[in-house]
């Protein structure tokens, strides 16, 4: 295997943690490597997890999406947008 190829299973590989709202609800929220790392990033630039779980809940409302896809959209685009 190429080192392409190992980093690219590497970003694929699923972690679960489990996230805060604001209200002190623990959510489990299980996603790839590469979301991870993105997500990780926007935290050391000052957004708290309380926030970024909310987006998510916001993009449920505004888009009809499961949590998962809807928080995997908004930390996407902001790390696109802002940190990349």
């Amino acid at each position: 295997m190429t080192t392409d190829e190992e980093q690219m299973e590497a970003w694929l590989a699923p972690e679960t943690r489990v996230l805060r709202t604001e209200q002190g609800e623990h959510l489990e929220l299980t996603q790839t490597m590469a979301f991870w790392e993105q997500y990780d990033d926007i935290r050391q630039a000052g957004a708290t997890e309380a926030f970024l779980v909310a987006a998510g809940k916001d993009g449920m409302d505004e888009f009809g999406l499961p949590f998962e896809l809807a928080i995997q959209n908004y930390v996407g685009h902001v790390w696109n947008e802002c940190i990349r």
